[in-house]
C-alpha cells in the first residue's frame, strides 16, 4: 500500500520543522511529500528546500504565486498526490510517531473504507490560560456512542457536526478523481464564510462508504493565534449553556456564524453540490443511495436556514414539527436540543 503526504504551506516557517522531523520520523514512513507552497514570503521555501535535500523518502515540491488560500492550496496538492491512500497534513502541527502505521492498517483492516481521521491532542501557545487539556473529541462532544453511530450512519453522524480537521484525515487515493476539482460552493459570498476541503471530502466520501475513526490523538494540533481555524471555543455562554453537551454548546446554540441562516443556507449548498457530483461520477446502487441521503441532509440545512430566516412565526414552527417528525433533526442535527434552538431564533426573528 503506497501511502503519501500532501501538505499545504504558506508562511509557515515557524513551526513547519517541528512538523517535518515529525513525518521524517514515522515508525511506518509515508511513501511520499507532496507539497504546495501558497506564495511564502519567509522562510518556508527554503526549510521545505533543506528538508527535500534530506528526507528519507522522496519530496514533491510545487511552488505556487500565493493568493489561492488554503482550500485551493490543497486543491494543487491533492491533484498531485498519487498513492493508494492520501494523508493531509497541516504545516504548523506534529505528527505521532506511529500515526502513518495506525493509518495504513485502519485501511487494511477494511477495505470498503474510504475516509479514516483519529482524535488529535491541542498545544501550543494558544492554549495559554485555557485550563483544559481534553482531546479534539473530547471538546467536541465525540463519545463513544457517537462514535458508533459514524459506524452505521456516517453522513448523519458527520453532516453538521464538524468532526473531522483536515490534519487529522485520510482517503483512498481511488476516489482523488471524485473530489476533484474542490467546487465553487465552498465559498459563500453572501456570508463571507468558506468551508474548507476537509468538509468536502468528509460529506462526500461518508456519504458514499465505510469511515473509520481511530480512538487515538495521532495529531498534536498547534493553537496560535495566525491559525486559519482552531478549535471550538465559546467563552461567556453563561451557566445553562454549560449544562449543554459540548458540541451543542459550539454549534447549535447558534451564537456565531456557523448558527445562522446564511451559513446553513450555505451547507446545504455544500450538500447538493455533493450529490450532483455523485451523479456525474456515474451510476450504481451505492451511489444513488448516496445521493438520496445528501439530498435529506441538504433538505433539512436548508429547512433550518429558512426557520432562521425570517418571515411569518407559523412557518417557523411548522417547519420544526416536519423536520422533527421526519426524524432529521435527529439524524442530522442534535435531535430536540437544535429543534428547541431552531423554534427560539425562529419565533423571536419572525413576524
Amino acid at each position: 500500500m503506497q501511502i503519501v503526504v500532501a501538505l499545504a504551506t504558506h508562511d509557515g516557517g515557524r513551526f513547519l520543522p517541528a512538523q517535518l522531523e515529525s513525518l521524517a520520523g514515522q515508525s511506518r514512513r509515508p511513501d511520499a511529500l507532496f507539497v504546495h507552497d501558497d506564495g511564502s514570503a519567509d522562510a518556508t521555501w527554503s526549510v521545505l528546500e533543506q528538508f527535500a535535500a534530506t528526507a528519507p523518502f522522496p519530496v514533491h515540491l510545487d511552488r505556487g504565486r500565493g493568493g489561492l488560500g488554503p482550500t485551493r492550496a490543497f486543491e494543487q496538492v491533492v491533484a498531485a498526490a498519487e498513492g493508494d491512500v492520501v494523508l493531509l497534513c497541516d504545516q504548523d502541527d506534529v505528527w505521532a510517531s506511529d500515526k502513518v502505521a495506525r493509518f495504513e492498517a485502519a485501511f487494511r483492516a477494511d477495505p470498503d473504507v474510504l475516509l479514516v481521521f483519529s482524535d488529535a491532542e491541542p498545544f501550543g501557545e494558544g492554549m495559554a490560560g485555557r485550563g483544559d487539556p481534553r482531546t479534539v473529541w473530547h471538546r467536541l462532544g465525540f463519545h463513544p456512542a457517537r462514535r458508533r453511530r459514524l459506524c452505521a450512519d456516517p453522513l448523519g453522524t458527520l453532516a453538521n457536526h464538524y468532526l473531522v480537521s483536515g490534519c487529522t484525515l485520510g482517503f483512498r487515493g481511488t476516489h482523488r478523481a471524485l473530489v476533484l476539482p474542490f467546487p465553487p460552493e465552498l465559498c459563500f459570498p453572501t456570508s463571507g464564510l468558506e468551508v474548507l476541503h476537509d468538509t468536502w471530502i468528509t460529506l462526500l466520501l461518508g456519504a458514499l462508504g465505510p469511515v473509520t475513526a481511530i480512538d487515538a490523538p495521532l495529531v498534536r494540533y498547534r493553537i496560535h493565534d495566525a491559525q486559519a481555524v482552531g478549535i471550538p471555543s465559546r467563552p461567556g455562554l453563561g451557566w445553562v449553556a454549560r449544562l449543554l453537551p459540548a458540541e451543542v454548546r459550539w454549534r447549535v446554540v447558534g451564537r456565531g456564524p456557523r448558527g445562522d441562516a446564511a451559513h446553513l443556507a450555505g451547507m446545504a449548498g455544500v450538500l447538493d453540490a455533493a450529490a450532483a457530483r455523485l451523479a456525474a461520477a456515474g451510476p450504481g446502487r451505492q451511489a444513488a443511495t448516496a445521493r438520496a441521503d445528501l439530498a435529506s441532509a441538504r433538505d433539512h440545512l436548508a429547512a433550518r436556514a429558512r426557520i432562521r430566516g425570517g418571515g411569518p412565526r407559523r412557518d417557523a414552527a411548522a417547519l420544526v414539527r416536519a423536520e422533527q417528525r421526519a426524524g432529521r433533526y435527529r439524524r442530522f442535527s442534535f435531535g430536540l436540543p437544535s429543534a428547541g434552538a431552531d423554534l427560539f431564533r425562529g419565533l423571536a426573528g419572525r413576524r
